[in-house]
């Protein structure tokens, strides 16, 4: 479980990164598929005797995670058709765009379509997704990865911690 745990911990924050370099509804998707499965792992976790033989720290480290993400999956739930949609559309403005060039010859990228186009404006656009730009803020571009004092990162520490105590796992080798 320690394993699984950084794993999907290093993809969610891999998610995040494509995110925050190319908004769109793929890259958007992206998390909260490591969302879904981040989530389901720390169902798992619950699962072990010993999170549910001996509630704690462990148990409520993984609800602090848990807590942390549904808020995220719910507000794609409720957009996820209307982004697949507009990214749909973008794509196809963006190929009819491409296909235009082609037939000019040029080799170099008009600086418009270098733009995020408008599924990537509406995503970054904090009062439309707020629990999107909120997961967004909590997360550190120059060290790809969530800041320390981020909900998440600070779970994900204490339960990796406690997990490791579990295993008995010494981090000082």
């Amino acid at each position: 479980m320690l394993q699984d745990l950084v794993v999907a911990q290093d993809a969610l924050e891999g998610a995040f990164m494509r995110m925050i370099s190319n908004a769109n509804a793929e890259t958007y998707t992206d998390v909260i598929e490591k969302c879904r499965e981040m989530r389901a792992m720390l169902r798992r976790i619950i699962a072990l005797p010993e999170a549910y033989a001996r509630p704690g720290d462990l148990r409520l480290q993984v609800q602090r995670m848990r807590k942390y993400l549904k808020p995220l999956i719910k507000e794609y739930e409720s957009n996820c058709l209307r982004i697949t949609i507009q990214g749909r559309l973008d794509q196809k403005i963006l190929d009819a765009k491409l296909e235009e060039l082609s037939k000019e010859s040029q080799s170099a990228l008009p600086a418009d379509l270098l733009q995020p186009m408008l599924v990537g404006q509406i995503l970054r656009d904090a009062e439309q997704f707020p629990e999107l730009a909120a997961r967004l803020e909590d997360f550190n571009v120059s060290n790809v990865q969530f800041k320390e004092e981020s909900e998440l990162d600070s779970a994900y520490e204490s339960l990796k911690l406690l997990l490791q105590r579990t295993a008995g796992v010494d981090r000082h080798r």
